[in-house]
Formats: C-alpha cells, structure tokens, sequence
C-alpha cells in the first residue's frame, strides 16, 4: 500500500487474500467488478493511476 494514502487502490483491493475470500464466498468475479470499476472510473474522470490524492502528498 502507498505510503502516502490510507486507502486500498484497487488493483491492491483485489490481490488481497482476505478481500478475495470474502468475494468469493459472495460470487464475485473478480474481473467483471474490476472492469465494472474501471469503467465507471474512466466516465467520472479518475485515471487509473487515480486522480485524487491524500493530503499528505500536497
């Protein structure tokens, strides 16, 4: 995780084994929310190396 964020990016989201586990027991495909995700980043205007940043990087 980025020093500099608190938050999970979503590539670090979706790698991680617990929040894998859980997705898993609900039936999530993992490349179908990525996609679903990205996608609804890309229309609101988010890069995918994100557009917004902590405080602590200002």
């Amino acid at each position: 995780m980025n020093s500099c964020r608190s938050d999970l990016t979503l590539t670090e989201a979706l790698s991680d084994p617990v929040i894998g586990m859980v997705m898993d027991a609900d039936g999530v495909d993992r490349d179908e929310l990525k996609q679903s995700l990205l996608s609804l980043a890309q229309q609101i205007g988010l890069s995918r190396k994100g557009s917004r940043t902590s405080p602590c990087c200002e």
